[in-house]
């Protein structure tokens, strides 16, 4: 196994901050965690995110003893469901798949607004939790709202996201 002498050492721990790393390592674990699910549903197992993880970062950390360069991103519960729940509807293609270049157009637009019918329909009429909302309404609220303010400290903290 090939061992850095101490000056590669600290050029690797000086770029190993950088957004850019942070960025890398945050996609790659998306990526696998995608896949997990996806292998899992294909077992029949269930599989749910859970990005609330993020409202106590300093006690998941300690929780589970985290070394630097590791931050919570998201758990994920895997089991087998006891009821096979209704599908929520995703965003169309059309609302987030674009060619060459970004097109906040007419069509997108549109697409938007026939997914906010279809996403309304669908919390009114599904079999629990039944409520009035649109996919818009809720991504108006959610940026109205002021997020996890420990997040960026942390990462820092991690020794992450520092350049």
């Amino acid at each position: 196994m090939l061992k850095a002498d101490e000056k590669e050492k600290e050029t690797l721990a000086y770029n190993v901050q950088s957004t850019e790393y942070f960025m890398i390592a945050t996609v790659d674990a998306t990526i696998a965690a995608q896949n997990m699910t996806l292998a899992a549903e294909s077992l029949g197992i269930g599989a749910c995110y859970i990005g609330s993880i993020k409202r106590d970062l300093d006690l998941v950390n300690d929780l589970f003893q985290l070394p630097e360069h590791v931050v919570p991103l998201f758990g994920l519960a895997l089991g087998y469901p006891d009821e096979q729940q209704e599908i929520k509807p995703k965003l169309p293609k059309e609302a987030v798949y674009f060619e060459n270049t970004y097109k906040d157009d007419e069509a997108h637009m549109a697409a938007l607004d026939q997914f906010d019918q279809t996403i309304e329909t669908y919390y009114r009429t599904r079999s629990t939790n039944q409520r009035e909302d649109s996919w818009t309404k809720q991504m108006i609220k959610t940026l109205h709202n002021r997020r996890n303010d420990r997040l960026t400290p942390f990462v820092k903290e991690k020794k992450f996201n520092n350049r």
